[in-house]
């Protein structure tokens, strides 16, 4: 339970670090993404696992690593009822370890520019995508997007 619990949060701070990269409109334009991407527009479609598969693969691969080094570490024994083995449990903390690093080393990362770092909170992310009221606001989720003010275009 306590393994499965950490994972979790792992996989949440990750997530958020990412998608607080992902959504750093502030350097470039970026499309959407969108479950189901509208047809004859720049949007992208969302990524199965949640993150970049760069990201996500590697860790699903760890993870059952770990649970499997664990699950091999502790058993039942008729005469002293727990049993361990020293080698499973010592791979165990190094690949934890190097999971906490490695999270601790992406954290180190600055983002490409000066955004607000809302993480997950919807308010927020509503709060800065308030365009102006003369904008395209049909056609503006189809095209590439930029944080920073917005001007009327000039007619």
């Amino acid at each position: 339970v306590v393994l499965t619990l950490t994972y979790y949060w792992y996989n949440q701070i990750l997530t958020n670090m990412l998608a607080n990269a992902e959504c750093s409109y502030g350097v470039k334009r970026k499309s959407l993404r969108a479950t189901w991407p509208a047809k004859d527009s720049q949007q992208r479609s969302t990524y199965y696992l949640i993150r970049p598969y760069r990201y996500s693969l590697p860790l699903l691969v760890v993870s059952i690593l770990l649970h499997w080094l664990v699950s091999q570490s502790f058993f039942y024994d008729k005469t002293s009822e727990l049993g361990f083995l020293g080698l499973p449990i010592f791979l165990s903390l190094i690949v934890g370890s190097i999971m906490l690093f490695a999270l601790i080393g992406l954290s180190f990362r600055k983002y490409p520019s000066t955004i607000l770092v809302v993480g997950s909170c919807s308010a927020a992310i509503s709060a800065a995508c308030h365009p102006p009221k003369d904008e395209d606001l049909d056609n503006a989720a189809l095209g590439l997007l930029m944080w920073g003010e917005t001007l009327p275009m000039p007619d």
